[in-house]
């Protein structure tokens, strides 16, 4: 791609998201790629590992990680805590992208969330409301995830 393009305005940056494409970026192609091209291949993103709060989930729960944040010195976290982690035990039985866009589709009524670049896809009707279902059984509502 990068020969193809052949222009040296690119820039690329690699994005090691395993758990969705599961594609392994090694330090051995990194390596390679930033011999090569070290111009245009001039970052990476590694979500594959590490720990921490960084959270595709705050695409939908934002405002109840923003309750933990500003109390989490006090018992008015732990609820908005819960639903938090619910939620992320919710979204990894689906497609993440899919997941996100779905919800964010129908908290707005804009059905255009739900396109894609292939290859992903999104949830089939039946994934949706399977989808829908369990995030509610969790105390998330999709007003606010808008």
């Amino acid at each position: 791609m990068i020969d193809r393009i052949a222009d040296n305005r690119l820039q690329i940056y690699l994005y090691h998201i395993l758990q969705n494409f599961g594609v392994t970026i090694t330090f051995g192609l990194i390596e390679k790629l930033r011999t090569a091209y070290p111009e245009i291949v001039v970052g990476i993103k590694d979500s594959a590992s590490g720990a921490g709060a960084i959270t595709a989930c705050n695409n939908i729960c934002a405002a109840l990680s923003a309750r933990v944040f500003n109390n989490w010195q006090n018992d008015d976290a732990n609820a908005p805590q819960q639903v938090v982690n619910d939620v992320r035990s919710v979204i990894p039985k689906f497609p993440l992208v899919a997941a996100l866009k779905e919800i964010l589709a129908q908290a707005t009524g804009e059905p255009g969330w739900r396109r894609q670049r292939p290859p992903l896809e999104s949830l089939s009707k039946q994934d949706a409301a399977a989808l829908v279902e369990q995030l509610v059984a969790t105390g998330f509502t999709l007003d606010r995830a808008a």
